[in-house]
């Protein structure tokens, strides 16, 4: 769910999201932060459950990445870089995300761009 284009919001985008059991999110890796910038607030993932929030530079080099674990109350900034989630086995990542842009301007959702790396269309 993501609140409506239409809707003034002056710079915030803002939506949620549920993923399956054990499954991606935020896929493929992306990033906007030459437009925008991105919070995850993570919820509904009691202990034991959890899952990860990956964060990485350059295309395709995922041997220089970060992953935080997260769980419910966890709350990851994303001010660049690409980044996706995944949620452990048996488990499902929930969260809030928020966009800030950095002018009213800016405020569009189709402004992320994937890791080239992970184009399944030229692949």
């Amino acid at each position: 769910m993501t609140l409506a284009p239409g809707d003034e919001a002056s710079r915030l985008i803002c939506g949620l999201t549920w993923s399956g059991d054990g499954t991606w999110t935020s896929w493929p890796p992306h990033q906007h932060e030459k437009d925008l910038e991105e919070v995850y607030c993570y919820f509904d993932m009691p202990l034991p459950r959890f899952g990860f929030h990956i964060s990485y530079l350059k295309s395709g080099e995922v041997e220089d990445l970060v992953a935080h674990t997260v769980h419910s109350g966890t709350m990851v900034q994303a001010p660049c870089g690409y980044h996706p989630t995944a949620a452990a086995p048996g488990g499902r990542n929930a969260y809030l995300w928020v966009l800030a842009s950095f002018t009213p301007e800016q405020r569009s959702y189709d402004l992320a761009i994937p890791d080239p790396a992970f184009d399944l269309e030229k692949q």
